[in-house]
């Protein structure tokens, strides 16, 4: 894009068993998925994305499902991808929304939720990426948090309630991350998380 390289490069750390196909390391001859627990390798094809293009977004299948509490593990995984070159960080897998928070300039968003997984009503979000490539160096000119609602096999944007519910929720469970009231984010010094370390997730189990 305006002669920009942008890197993608998904991976998984729910990585089941080594024999459940869909689970399976990719290798030279058989179709799989990038397994990252061990992420000796991932930081180095970030590494090396980095040194080949201009901005490096890295999609990532983690966390603990019905649960928006981020697991330290996540928050070390993030931290090593960014030190490898990550400019952004996408997760997924809880099935419900996690919270947002930057590690030194990049954005991290734990879990996006569900995009078309079930016929359950639930929120959930998109994200919008918006980049300055006016300068040699890639930068983010802007980040939005877009509210929507899955269910009946689709899923929409929120309307203005919904939308205000959400992005209240997602505040709530986000770090140093602010979202203003049409769902832009930017790095913010204050910790903005008012979970006290509890599953507030509207699908977290009901003993919780």
């Amino acid at each position: 894009v305006e002669d920009k390289t942008i890197c993608i490069i998904g991976a998984t750390q729910i990585e089941g068993s080594m024999s459940i196909p869909h689970t399976r390391p990719a290798t030279e001859t058989e179709n799989g998925v990038f397994r990252c627990v061990d992420t000796t390798k991932i930081q180095e094809v970030i590494a090396d994305a980095k040194s080949k293009s201009d901005f490096v977004i890295v999609f990532i299948h983690w966390g603990t499902e019905r649960t928006d509490v981020i697991r330290e593990w996540q928050i070390g995984t993030a931290r090593e991808l960014t030190a490898s070159g990550a400019d952004l960080i996408i997760g997924a897998h809880s099935h419900c929304l996690q919270g947002i928070d930057f590690i030194d300039d990049t954005p991290v968003f734990y879990s996006l939720g569900n995009y078309l997984f079930n016929s359950n009503r639930q929120d959930t979000c998109l994200v919008t990426l918006t980049l300055d490539t006016s300068a040699e160096d890639v930068q983010i000119d802007s980040l939005q948090f877009v509210p929507c609602i899955q269910g009946g096999g689709m899923t929409v944007e929120a309307d203005a309630e919904e939308k205000a519910r959400i992005i209240k929720y997602e505040q709530g469970i986000s770090y140093h991350a602010l979202i203003d009231d049409d769902g832009y984010v930017t790095y913010t010094d204050t910790n903005m998380n008012t979970q006290n370390g509890r599953n507030t997730s509207p699908l977290r189990p009901k003993e919780e």
